[in-house]
């Protein structure tokens, strides 16, 4: 009797203990679903209905049109020259954001965590692109560019010299450099505090074996922060169609044709001065367009990165 009765009560802890660990986890999960739900469904959902929409110009109100607003888009997509500019340019800031940026953010982000002279201070001065306002650096860099850099040809005796912002040719190329030059704050900031959370001793380790700095970087260090990268990776493939570079910054909404991509012509249409209301659902149809691009990409990436990428315990 008295070992039924034990038996019982292990039960009944056990199912308490169990439904307890349920209305944890249940309240755990509550704030990121309730944080998606408001943040994203109850920001967007007027976004969402707005791509099925047209401006009724009579009536002064939206009014539902089916798949309208899409099947404008995907004949511009696919029929005008500008659409294939903004591909081309939202692919090369993504790339260049990949293959240059991040290595160069890693890099200076292992030149700091291994202590360079002096690495107080670039870290604070590569940080301070991401604390001042970005048009103060674009007032700057295009005081440069007027004035510094023509002074520059000058001493050097350079008559016939390209206007950097002017000229089709070096334009976006411009906008990329001052992009890398001033993006260095976060991603470096990022890096080396997921560097300092490697263990002492596999540094000490490695020192003790001669293992030298560039070894170090690609055996240890970078399987070590990796989940950090995929992290850097996963958002950079969602926003591939939402990125603009500095464009707007440098051009407000008067930038020539050569210098589009898609976040930037998506921005101007809604907030253009010669944006109106009518445009708005075929906007809203075009973002809604690429999230259902874009968000298979991303979890693709993800579990790509997941699947493949070095695993690493310690």
């Amino acid at each position: 009797m008295e070992e039924q009765l034990k038996a019982d009560l292990k039960r009944s802890g056990f199912k308490k203990k169990k439904m307890f660990d349920g209305v944890f986890i249940a309240c755990v999960l509550a704030f990121p679903i309730l944080h998606f739900l408001v943040f994203y469904v109850g920001v967007n959902f007027n976004s969402i209905l707005l791509a099925f929409k047209t401006f009724d110009q009579e009536t002064g109100n939206y009014v539902f049109a089916g798949f309208v607003n899409f099947k404008t888009f995907l004949s511009d997509l696919t029929g005008e020259q500008l659409m294939s500019i903004c591909f081309k340019n939202s692919l090369t800031l993504y790339f260049v954001g990949l293959l240059i940026g991040m290595p160069l953010n890693i890099l200076i982000a292992f030149c700091v965590f291994k202590k360079i002279p002096f690495e107080g201070f670039f870290r604070v001065v590569l940080f301070l692109p991401s604390i001042i306002s970005s048009i103060v650096f674009v007032l700057i860099f295009k005081y440069f560019i007027d004035y510094g850099y023509p002074e520059i040809m000058g001493k050097l005796h350079v008559t016939d010299y390209p206007n950097l912002l002017a000229d089709p040719r070096y334009a976006f190329g411009t906008i990329i450099f001052y992009g890398l030059w001033t993006g260095f704050g976060s991603g470096v900031i990022l890096y080396s505090n997921a560097m300092t959370r490697i263990p002492v001793s596999l540094i000490e380790y490695d020192r003790l074996e001669g293992v030298g700095a560039i070894k170090e970087l690609f055996t240890v260090v970078i399987p070590l922060i990796f989940p950090t990268i995929t992290t850097f990776l996963v958002t950079g493939v969602a926003g591939l169609f939402t990125g603009s570079g500095a464009v707007f910054s440098f051009f407000r909404e008067d930038a020539p044709s050569h210098l589009y991509s898609f976040g930037y012509y998506l921005f101007v249409k809604v907030i253009g001065s010669h944006s109106s209301l009518a445009d708005y659902p075929y906007a809203a149809a075009a973002g809604l367009f690429f999230t259902c691009v874009a968000a298979p990409i991303t979890f693709m990436v993800k579990w790509a990165l997941e699947k493949f990428g070095p695993s690493v315990e310690y």
